[in-house]
């Protein structure tokens, strides 16, 4: 019988790259499309930093407000220019203009 991972378990080999993810991302690569709502992922990483006692910062995006941020970071928490998240450059440098950009 194939034991499947747990969500904790996902998110955090997710996050162990060091980059921050965004909910969307996570959505998506955690939870599927067919998933209703982001209130477990703030669950999920809350059990992660009690079960691996790592710091993960949380951030929102400046341009869209409902989009947040998650990085495992192994210093005290610092502020993270939203410029040096992945998905900055792909919406803020012309390769996606923010009005086409589709939350899933």
């Amino acid at each position: 019988m194939n034991n499947p991972l747990s969500q904790i378990t996902r998110l955090f080999d997710l996050l162990s790259d060091g980059n921050a993810h965004s909910t969307n991302e996570i959505q998506l690569k955690i939870y599927g499309r067919e998933h209703l709502g982001y209130a477990n992922i703030h669950g999920r990483v809350t059990d992660i930093r009690k079960k691996y006692g790592v710091n993960i910062i949380n951030f929102k995006d400046d341009k869209i407000k409902t989009l947040s941020y998650y990085q495992i970071v192994s210093k005290e928490p610092e502020r993270i220019r939203l410029e040096d998240t992945p998905e900055y450059s792909k919406y803020h440098y012309g390769e996606k203009p923010l009005q086409q950009i589709k939350l899933i």
